[in-house]
């Protein structure tokens, strides 16, 4: 699991489940997501065990 994931159930955790109050480390998660494909390209997938992994795509 990437480390912005485990960020996001802490933080879930922590606060009694509340979305709101972790919008910050959600916007990260999403900020990887734009990183890795304006690197890999719009097709762009994981490689080994987690080809298959859907990342959201923050640009839509």
């Amino acid at each position: 699991m990437p480390p912005e994931a485990c960020q996001i159930q802490n933080c879930l955790l922590s606060n009694n489940y509340q979305q709101d109050k972790c919008e910050a480390v959600i916007a990260n998660l999403y900020k990887c997501c734009a990183q890795f494909y304006r690197r890999d390209g719009d097709d762009a997938r994981t490689d080994g065990k987690l080809k298959d992994l859907n990342i959201p795509d923050a640009s839509k």
